[in-house]
C-alpha cells in the first residue's frame, strides 16, 4: 500500500514528468488485471486500481495538453494497446465510458 501510494504522489506532485510514464504505470496496472481475468481469478481490487491510475492520468493529461501538444501521444506510445479493448469492456463498460480510450485512442473530432 505505500508503494502504491508513493507512486501515485510521485506522478501527481510532478509536474514536468514526462507522458511515457503515465502510459507505463497504466500498463503496469491493467497487466495484472488482463491475467487474473484471463485465468479466472479475482478481479475487483484490480479493477479498482486500473480506473484509480487511469482516472488520474487522464486527469493530468488534461492540465498538461495545452502547454505540450505531443503529450497525449507521448502517453499513448507507452500504453499496451492489446490490453484495451479488455479493460475497456471489462473494467469500464464500454470504450465510451473508457476516459483513457476517449483521451489517447479516440479519434479526435
Amino acid at each position: 500500500q505505500n508503494c502504491y501510494r508513493t507512486i501515485i504522489e510521485t506522478i501527481t506532485n510532478d509536474p514536468n514528468i514526462h507522458g511515457h510514464y503515465y502510459g507505463a504505470i497504466y500498463s503496469q496496472a491493467m497487466a495484472p488485471y488482463v491475467c487474473a481475468l484471463r485465468n479466472g481469478q479475482k478481479t475487483g481490487q484490480l479493477g479498482i486500481i486500473v480506473k484509480e491510475i487511469g482516472s488520474l492520468i487522464v486527469r493530468l493529461h488534461d492540465k498538461r495538453k495545452v502547454s505540450s501538444p505531443r503529450h497525449r501521444s507521448t502517453v499513448r506510445q507507452r500504453i499496451v494497446e492489446d490490453y484495451m479493448p479488455i479493460i475497456s469492456s471489462s473494467v469500464w463498460g464500454t470504450e465510451s465510458n473508457d476516459p483513457v480510450w476517449k483521451a489517447f485512442f479516440a479519434e479526435e473530432c
